[in-house]
């Protein structure tokens, strides 16, 4: 039996980014919170060495991300001086040291004396009562097998395994569905070159049990002073690393980016002489590196594996890592400019001083997958007719603007050169995401802002961790707003989720014009996510033309189930204030002196005519 139960309104399982937000969401509006982590540090595979925010579209993700970046960009400005080199090279915050974005994670939670982070507590059971799920049982690391109970009114699963919710009967999937379960075009076994929509041969579309390959994103620098030296791995084949060879003789890798090359590994520059170290795509020309860092295939059990054997595969890919550094450095085949210029690089001395200065976290690209009152599949990227976007979402609690990006499922394979299996990289304009993808089918009590609904495909926008964030924020003032009216938190009122999220500068609908200082953000989100405009523009100081007026109004009135008395015909021209008072029923519109209305004016006379009604809670 447990030894100690414990009690709180919300218990989040995971001190990722995405659990992080949902506490620091909940805890801002009153919530007690207790984050179970099982390890001594916070901030998941941010601050084990993805330091930089994979974003394209600053505009897309606001909240609680945007205060993160911001924090961080005011630390290297306050220790460094702003005009610094330091400064400069943290990009406003959206590139910086893994030691730093602990740091400021930390700040974030100790803001909050209603948060409570236990270390070292490991999810071993749930508790349920029927479909309610009541409590979770952890195991102290630290403490001899001791067990530890937690109560809480609301839970959110925050791993990157889906660990929770999986204990807690929760159906899931593995795998990447066939490219006939949802008609998605990237779905299945896939050949492409990185950044094309074209199926190569071979593409057959099957699905499987494969998962995307996993990797470290490890810190090194060139910089002598902090520099330590890559040792020979424990456990090392060499046979591993062959393959590189042909590329480095061919003369298509360098390690200094010569021109019609390309790199054996990413190397993402941060302050002070780091280096984030990512794994390489092939490029879509030179068809190298045949391989990189991710390991494809090894990882396959990893989802649904027991927490010893995941170590064991953990462990697999750590000396992978380390042997690969080792491999280009050292091998006597591998030509001596080429070594000497990886030697160049060794692991920060300043960065994972208590786990030899190697991360402490692997990357889970993906790992189980919700099966919730939504599904998210690559038909979200469809641009509607006459919408001129993609669809719109009533519930949308975010955006997802990141390409679908899926690293490889399948060792290379010589039949196809050039490419590695399951690698896609596509772009698409920005998408709504409805707050159901975060609610399990059937278990209540339960709210998933990481390890969310969707395919495969779907999966490779939303895994970024700017978007676990938004989740996160979202699945706090969720699990806050649920236990203040008493209800699941399938039955939040999600209009009231929208209008916190809005109110803490988050982002529901795209608008490549609005920004959260606009004076009117919260109407132009909040009917953002109701149908109020086409394409992605506001355009809050131009002239409504009565046609636009009538269209808009329509979508409005389809997604929020008001009824207005609209005419079906009605001449040209500009939309009037008269227009709107009658349309709406309201008596003082905003009108400009011509009495022409603004797009402006209208979201804010609509938003009044929307706000506070029964369709809008």
């Amino acid at each position: 039996m447990p030894a100690q139960s414990s009690f709180a309104d919300i218990v989040i399982v995971g001190a990722t980014p995405g659990g992080i937000m949902a506490g620091v969401a909940a805890a801002r509006l009153g919530s007690r919170v207790v984050i179970l982590e099982p390890t001594d540090h916070v901030g998941g595979i941010m601050s084990n060495g993805l330091t930089k925010c994979d974003i394209i579209n600053k505009k897309a993700i606001g909240g609680l991300f945007t205060e993160f970046t911001q924090t961080l960009h005011q630390y290297y400005k306050d220790k460094y001086g702003i005009g610094s080199p330091q400064e400069k090279a943290c990009r406003e915050g959206f590139e910086s040291e893994p030691h730093v974005v602990e740091l400021v994670f930390r700040e974030f939670i100790e803001k909050y004396p209603n948060i409570s982070v236990r270390f070292h507590r490991r999810l071993k059971r749930t508790v349920k009562t029927g479909n309610q799920l009541t409590g979770v049982v952890a195991e102290v690391l630290n403490g001899q097998g001791r067990e530890e109970s937690y109560k809480a009114k609301v839970f959110i699963d925050a791993t990157y395994e889906g660990d929770l919710f999986a204990s807690a009967g929760a159906a899931y999937a593995v795998g990447r569905e066939s490219r006939y379960e949802y008609g998605e075009r990237q779905a299945g076994r896939i050949y492409s070159r990185f950044g094309h929509d074209e199926l190569l041969p071979g593409s057959t579309g099957e699905g499987d049990r494969s998962v995307q390959a996993y990797c470290f994103r490890m810190n090194m620098t060139k910089v002598p002073e902090n520099r330590v030296p890559v040792r020979k791995p424990e456990v090392y084949d060499r046979n591993d690393y062959l393959i590189l060879l042909d590329d480095i003789k061919a003369g298509l890798l360098s390690v200094s980016h010569r021109p019609n090359t390309t790199s054996p590994v990413q190397f993402m520059p941060k302050p002070n002489g780091k280096f984030e170290i990512n794994s390489n795509h092939p490029h879509p020309v030179l068809g190298a590196p045949k391989i990189s860092l991710d390991l494809p295939e090894e990882n396959q059990a990893y989802p649904e594996a027991g927490y010893a054997e995941r170590e064991k595969i953990v462990e697999r890919y750590k000396n992978y890592h380390i042997g690969f550094l080792w491999f280009m450095q050292n091998d006597p085949e591998v030509p001596e400019s080429f070594r000497k210029e990886m030697s160049e690089y060794g692991f920060s001395k300043d960065e994972y001083v208590t786990n030899g200065h190697f991360p402490r976290q692997l990357y889970i690209r993906e790992g189980r997958r919700l099966r919730g009152a939504y599904i998210y599949t690559q038909h979200e990227d469809e641009i509607v007719p006459g919408l001129k976007r993609t669809r719109i979402h009533p519930t949308s609690i975010a955006i997802a603007e990141y390409p679908w990006d899926s690293h490889g499922c399948s060792r290379y394979d010589p039949e196809h050169p050039g490419v590695r299996e399951g690698y896609f990289y596509v772009e698409h304009a920005p998408m709504q995401i409805p707050y159901e993808v975060m609610i399990p089918e059937t278990v209540d009590g339960l709210l998933v802002p990481v390890a969310v609904s969707c395919s495969h495909v779907g999966q490779q926008t939303l895994r970024m961790e700017p978007g676990f964030m938004a989740y996160g924020q979202a699945a706090g003032i969720a699990a806050h707003l649920s236990i203040r009216a008493k209800v699941a938190p399938r039955n939040v009122p999600v209009g009231q989720v929208q209008k916190e999220i809005i109110n803490q500068k988050g982002v529901i609908a795209y608008f490549d014009d609005i920004t959260p200082d606009d004076p009117d953000y919260e109407s132009f989100q909040y009917l953002g996510a109701r149908g109020f405009n086409t394409g992605y523009s506001a355009l809050p100081g131009e002239p409504v033309s009565r046609d636009e007026a009538i269209s808009a109004l329509k979508r409005i009135s389809e997604y929020t189930g008001l009824k207005w008395d609209l005419p079906s015909d009605l001449p040209g021209g500009k939309a009037t204030a008269a227009d709107l008072r009658q349309w709406l029923k309201i008596s003082s519109p905003a009108a400009g002196s011509s009495g022409t209305i603004s797009g402006r004016q209208f979201a804010k006379e609509v938003y009044q005519a929307v706000k506070g009604k029964k369709a809008d809670q």
